[in-house]
């Protein structure tokens, strides 16, 4: 697998403001690069929110130990450093919550900033299959919602969550 930062340098370098050589070379050079690299490609009063979905493939698709410590590094440098435009969301299946924890800076994030977010009601389920389907202008077939909520209201982490205003 590539390196996490293959996709960050190419999503980040989407929203600077300008052409920006060495993105990869600054995430790569040390645990600062996401900070110097926001702080690059940021306007002045900018602030950049990295939602890193799936973060279990950090540990299940990366081989290299160094490369996992170094993304590691580079998230708690960015979300540590008083003076960081950065801020980061990470999910993480339950079943996965343990590998972080092997790395020590990264326990006290965890311990401080996680938010647990347990398996959604039936109704919830309901509304995480009917809101996005409206939004569409899906409409979905007579039964098919029942059955979706059946097959999978026992299986955290099926189907996304869907935040109500």
């Amino acid at each position: 697998m590539r390196a996490p930062w293959t996709s960050w340098k190419s999503t980040l370098g989407r929203i600077a403001t300008q052409h920006l050589p060495g993105i990869m070379e600054q995430l790569q050079r040390d645990a600062y690069g996401l900070l110097r690299v926001a702080g690059l490609i940021l306007p002045e009063d900018g602030q950049l929110l990295l939602v890193i979905d799936q973060f279990e493939e950090l540990f299940t698709l990366v081989e290299d130990p160094t490369v996992i410590q170094h993304v590691l590094d580079l998230i708690y440098a960015a979300v540590t450093e008083p003076r960081s435009r950065v801020q980061v969301i990470i999910t993480l299946r339950a079943d996965f919550y343990d590998r972080p924890l092997m790395y020590p800076d990264f326990v006290d994030l965890m311990r401080h900033c996680t938010e647990v977010v347990g398996p959604l009601t039936p109704e919830e389920l309901e509304q995480a299959i009917v809101k996005p389907a409206e939004m569409a202008g899906v409409t979905i077939e007579p039964g098919l919602v029942a059955a979706l909520v059946a097959d999978v209201h026992e299986q955290p982490g099926t189907l996304p969550c869907w935040n109500m205003p």
